[in-house]
């Protein structure tokens, strides 16, 4: 997981409406979704339900690469649980 990008799109792009969104998506999604993506201002986030794990990327750093990280441990890092 590479904590610095997750920590910029939290800090960035992760405000309250962005989290209110993702959270939503991550409780209320259909047995059907297997993935949904989402863009925002900087950053990227893909939901795969299949695997169960989001996927984080900068658009405009793409050098700075990718955090992958469980869906759990996302959720919990959107709720401001550590």
């Amino acid at each position: 997981m590479n904590d610095a990008l997750l920590e910029s799109f939290l800090k960035e792009d992760g405000d309250e409406s962005v989290r209110a969104l993702l959270l939503h998506s991550l409780v209320e999604h259909r047995e059907t979704d297997r993935i949904r993506h989402f863009s925002f201002n900087r950053f990227n986030v893909l939901l795969d339900f299949e695997d169960q794990h989001a996927v984080i990327d900068d658009e405009l750093n793409p050098s700075d690469g990718t955090c992958r990280i469980s869906l759990e441990t996302f959720k919990k890092r959107l709720e401001g649980t550590p």
